[in-house]
C-alpha cells in the first residue's frame, strides 16, 4: 500500500510511490486514495502486472486495467494497455515511464487540487498480484500529493500488502500509520481482515517497528490517542514514527495467516519547515464558545484551562452584499486569540436565520425552490439544502474564508454545515403532523420541494469537499443529528449523516472531519448508546469527535443543561463533561459564561481532555 505521498517535505517532495496488492474481483479490487494539495500536479499512474514475474511473483495480474476517479466518484480517466495512448510514445515527456509489458496500464494526467482514487482491476475478471505506482512529474513548490490510503485484499505469502515510500528533503516527518480491518464492517465490507498487523522497514530491509494491536504499547498508544487517530477496534494496528529522508517499506498482513479486506492509512502529524511546525491534527482540550460577533472575554484569554477559542459570526455580517466581505471582526478576534496562545475554531453558519437576504433572492431569481417552516422563533423560509445556487454561495464564502485564514497558524478548526435550517447545527424539520397555519406537514412540504436522500448526501459531500479544499491545513467540523423517521425511508433517520461521514473520511482521511454533537447535557445517555441513533453515529466517529453543551449552566433559570430540572450549575456541567469524555471526544466547547464563572469545571475538563 502506498503511503508515501503524505511525506512531502518543505525542501522536496515524494516522487515515486508504489503499492503492491492481490487484486481480486468486486470490492477486492486494489483501491488507492490520494489528495493533490495546492494548485495542480502532473501525475503519471501505472498498473504493473506481468513484469512482476521475473521478481518471483508466481501469480501476477496479467492484464491490469487502471481507473482514476475524482472526489465525486466520477471516472475521469481509464486505460487498459498503455500503448493505447500517445503520452508514452518515443520522445514524449513520459516515455521513460512507459511500462515494460504491452498489457500493463498507464495514465498521464494533470490533476487540480482535490481528492482522487486510483482503482486497479483485472480485465475480464482477472486476478493476481499488481503494483499501483504514482509518479509526480511537475515541480510546483506549492503542490504535492498527500493523505494516502489504500484498500485491498490481504492474503498470505506474496499476497500480503506491500508499499514503498520515499521521504525527500532535509527534515523528519512525524507519522501515524494504521491498518484497519474489523471496523470496516460498518461501511458495508463483509469480509474484513479480522486481525491486521503492520510492519515498517528501512531501505536496507531493517525492521524499524511493528504492531499487532495498537494498544499493546501503552506509551505509543497514548501518543496515537493524543493525535486523535486511534483505530476504532482493539484488534487493529498502528505505529507512531518519525522518519528521516530515505526509502521505506510497509507490510500489512493478517495475524495467524488471516485474510480479508484491509485499509491502510498514514497521517502526517507535522510538516517541519526550518523549525516552524504546521500541525494538522484534531485539537484537544477546552474551547471557549464566544457569542456570535462578540469579543472574547479577557478572562478566557488568560485562563490556562482554555485551549482554544470558538469564534462565531453571522454570514449576513461577514458578507452583507455578495462578494463584499467584512473581515474586521474575525481579524481582530483571531489576532487576540493568537497573541494569547490559543487555537481558533471559525464558525460562520451558511444557512438558516444567519443567512443574508440576498442569498435567498439569488436562489429565487435562478428558479430554485425554498422551504417554509415555523418554530418557537417564528416562521422561516430557506433555500432547499441541495439547491445548486445556494450551494455555490455557501462554497464561495468558505473559499473566501480559506483564502484569508488557511495559513494562519492559530486557526485549527473550521465548521461546515449543509443540513442546517436555523443555525450551524444539523436541523432538518421533519414533523409528520399538519402544522398550524399550513395545509401540510413539514415532511410533505419537503417532498413537494423535491427532497431526496441522495440529494442530501450529495449536498453534504459538496459542502465538505469545498471546506477541506478551502482549508487544507485545518480540520473540518460537522455537527450531526437525525432527519426523522420518514424522509429517508427505507433507510433509518441517521442514514444521511452516516453516509456523509463515511464518504468524507474515505476521501480525505479520518481526522480531516471532526464529527460534533452540539447538544451535550446531563441527560445525554452514557455510551454505548442505542444503535440507529445519532448518538451512536457520533460514538462510532470518536476517532475525531467533539461536543458542545446544549446551553450554559451558569445563570440559566431554565436549567436546559439538566432538562429543565433545577440543579447546581457546577455539578451539572461536570456531569455533562464526564459524559462527553466517555464518548471519546477530543475537545469540548463550553459557553463563555461557564468558562468565566465556573472556572473549576473548565480546569477539570482541560485536565481530562488535554492529556488523553
Amino acid at each position: 500500500m502506498s503511503v508515501g505521498a503524505v511525506l512531502a517535505e518543505s525542501s522536496g517532495v515524494v516522487r515515486n510511490l508504489s503499492s503492491r496488492a492481490n487484486v481480486r474481483v468486486g470490492d477486492s479490487a486494489a483501491v488507492v486514495g490520494f489528495i493533490v494539495s495546492g494548485t495542480s500536479q502532473d501525475v503519471v499512474l501505472r498498473a504493473i502486472g506481468p513484469s512482476l514475474a521475473p521478481f518471483g511473483i508466481e501469480k501476477p495480474l496479467m492484464d491490469p486495467v487502471l481507473e482514476v476517479h475524482d472526489s465525486t466518484g466520477g471516472l475521469i480517466a481509464t486505460n487498459d494497455d498503455w500503448q493505447d495512448t500517445q503520452a508514452f510514445s518515443g520522445g514524449s515527456t513520459y516515455s521513460k515511464l512507459k511500462p515494460s509489458k504491452e498489457s500493463e496500464s498507464a495514465i498521464a494526467i494533470t490533476l487540480p487540487g482535490g481528492a482522487y482514487t486510483a482503482v486497479v482491476r483485472g480485465k475480464n475478471g482477472g486476478t493476481g498480484v499488481a503494483v499501483t505506482e504514482i509518479y509526480l512529474t511537475s515541480e510546483q513548490a506549492d503542490s504535492t500529493v498527500s493523505n494516502i490510503s489504500s484498500r485491498a485484499f490481504v492474503g498470505t505469502g506474496e499476497n500480503v500488502m506491500i508499499g514503498s515510500v520515499i521521504v525527500a528533503g532535509s527534515g523528519k516527518v512525524d507519522l501515524v500509520m494504521r491498518a484497519l480491518g474489523p471496523s470496516l464492517e460498518r461501511f458495508g465490507i463483509t469480509t474484513p481482515l479480522g486481525d491486521p498487523s503492520i510492519a515498517l522497514y528501512d531501505g536496507n530491509g531493517a525492521l524499524l517497528g511493528s504492531n499487532d494491536d495498537w494498544q499493546d504499547d501503552p506509551a505509543q498508544a497514548a501518543a496515537i490517542a493524543r493525535a486523535a487517530v486511534a483505530p476504532p477496534h482493539a484488534a487493529e494496528s498502528a505505529i507512531a514514527v518519525a522518519l528521516t529522508p530515505g526509502a521505506y517499506t510497509t507490510v500489512v498482513s493478517g495475524r495467524h495467516n488471516g485474510s480479508g479486506l484491509a485499509l491502510f492509512e498514514a497521517y502526517q502529524l507535522s510538516r517541519i519547515k526550518g523549525g516552524d511546525s504546521t500541525v494538522r491534527v484534531v485539537p484537544r482540550g477546552v474551547f471557549d464558545l464566544v457569542g456570535a460577533g462578540s469579543e472574547i472575554d479577557s478572562a478566557a484569554l488568560s485562563s490556562p484551562s482554555v485551549d482554544g477559542i470558538s469564534l462565531r459570526q453571522h454570514w449576513a455580517d461577514l458578507e452583507p452584499r455578495e462578494g463584499v466581505f467584512d473581515f474586521a471582526y474575525l481579524d481582530d478576534q483571531i489576532g487576540r486569540a493568537d497573541k494569547a496562545g490559543k487555537q481558533v475554531s471559525i464558525r460562520v453558519p451558511t444557512g438558516g436565520d444567519e443567512m443574508p437576504a440576498w442569498v435567498t433572492t439569488a436562489v429565487r431569481n435562478a428558479g430554485g425552490n425554498t422551504f417554509t417552516f415555523t418554530d418557537s422563533d417564528g416562521q422561516h423560509t430557506i433555500p432547499v439544502f441541495w439547491d445548486p445556487t445556494f450551494l455555490a454561495k455557501k462554497n464561495a464564502v468558505m473559499a473566501a474564508l480559506g483564502a484569508r485564514y488557511r495559513n494562519h497558524p492559530a486557526v485549527k478548526v473550521v465548521v461546515a454545515s449543509f443540513a442546517n435550517a436555523t443555525t450551524a447545527d444539523w436541523n432538518v424539520p421533519h414533523n409528520t403532523d399538519v402544522d398550524a397555519g399550513y395545509a401540510t406537514s413539514e415532511v410533505t412540504r419537503w417532498q413537494n420541494a423535491g427532497y431526496a436522500t441522495q440529494k442530501m448526501i450529495n449536498a453534504g459531500k459538496d459542502v465538505i469537499d469545498a471546506a477541506i479544499q478551502a482549508f487544507p491545513n485545518q480540520v473540518i467540523s460537522l455537527a450531526i443529528n437525525t432527519n426523522g423517521g420518514v424522509l429517508d425511508e427505507p433507510h433509518d433517520d441517521n442514514y444521511v449523516a452516516e453516509k456523509v461521514i463515511a464518504n468524507a473520511r474515505a476521501r480525505w482521511g479520518t481526522i480531516r472531519l471532526v464529527v460534533a454533537k452540539n447538544c451535550l447535557s446531563t441527560k445525554t445517555p452514557a455510551p454505548a448508546p442505542e444503535s440507529d441513533t445519532s448518538l451512536a453515529v457520533w460514538y462510532d466517529s470518536r476517532e475525531a469527535s467533539s461536543a458542545q453543551t446544549n446551553w450554559r449552566a451558569y445563570d440559566d433559570p431554565s436549567f436546559r443543561i439538566n432538562d429543565g430540572i433545577g440543579c447546581e450549575p457546577a455539578t451539572a456541567l461536570r456531569q455533562a463533561v464526564d459524559i462527553g469524555i466517555a464518548y471519546g471526544i477530543s475537545y469540548i466547547e463550553l459557553y463563555e459564561a461557564d468558562i468565566v464563572n465556573l472556572p473549576a469545571i473548565a480546569s477539570y475538563a482541560h485536565a481530562k481532555l488535554s492529556v488523553r
